[in-house]
């Protein structure tokens, strides 16, 4: 199998704790004596008692090269899947044609969107089995940018975006197609949470050194898009 690299960090989402008041749901009573009694909050701040415990979500990202095979499957499961902790993961690249939705041997799902008379690009999202009893519904924009939503308890939900971005030797008018699909996949929808992942094909350096990838407009709207990637993957985590 051809050396590959993790596009992302592996993401842990959690609820953090906050400091909240009590709010019990009837009078306190003692501990000790004839009116001995619980002195757990029951109220409705305690998330606890709500349903809205605390819950973890690891995302993950990978390049996988190609999906065409059976043997694909195998390894990726073998080198990858078998070697982290994920619930949610993110393929770029998986040369599959078409829209398939596949319940593998593991009993993960396997979502993949791939142009129709190629095999090229293409991404997919890689849901275990712990999560697909979650998930809401699932759907793609374009071969390069695809999404699932799932409702994470009775209150809080969380839209996964996977995207493929296209290197700078593509037009101007791909460029911007690409941000069109995100904006898409964001509105639709709704969820409380959204994470965007994926393999942006991002460049490193300074910004002076960069900017003549793109014209003047794409490289503003790159700038606006990309910082809104980048609050949408560090704030709107499963933070309830």
């Amino acid at each position: 199998m051809a050396s590959v690299a993790l596009q992302g960090q592996l993401t842990c989402m959690q609820r953090q704790p906050l400091p909240r008041p009590s709010v019990p749901s009837r009078p306190t009573r003692p501990g000790y004596g004839s009116g001995r009694g619980t002195s757990r909050t029951e109220g409705a701040k305690n998330p606890w008692e709500n349903g809205y415990g605390c819950q973890h979500v690891y995302l993950a990202t990978y390049n996988v090269r190609t999906l065409l095979t059976e043997e694909r499957y195998q390894e990726l499961e073998s080198e990858v899947l078998n070697k982290i902790k994920w619930d949610i993961m993110g393929l770029s690249e998986t040369r599959r044609r078409g829209e398939n939705l596949l319940k593998l041997t593991s009993g993960h799902l396997l979502y993949c969107k791939g142009y129709e008379d190629k095999s090229q690009g293409g991404v997919g999202l890689l849901i275990n089995t712990s999560m697909a009893k979650k998930m809401r519904n699932i759907g793609a924009v374009s071969p390069r940018v695809i999404y699932a939503t799932f409702d994470l308890n009775k209150r809080y939900s969380l839209k996964v975006i996977q995207v493929y971005a296209p290197t700078s030797s593509h037009s101007d008018d791909e460029v911007s197609e690409f941000y069109d699909d995100i904006s898409t996949a964001l509105r639709e929808n709704p969820t409380f949470y959204t994470t965007v992942i994926g393999d942006f094909n991002a460049k490193l350096g300074k910004p002076e050194k960069m900017k003549s990838l793109w014209a003047d407009s794409d490289w503003e709207r790159g700038i606006q898009e990309g910082m809104t990637w980048q609050v949408i993957s560090a704030n709107k985590n499963y933070l309830p």
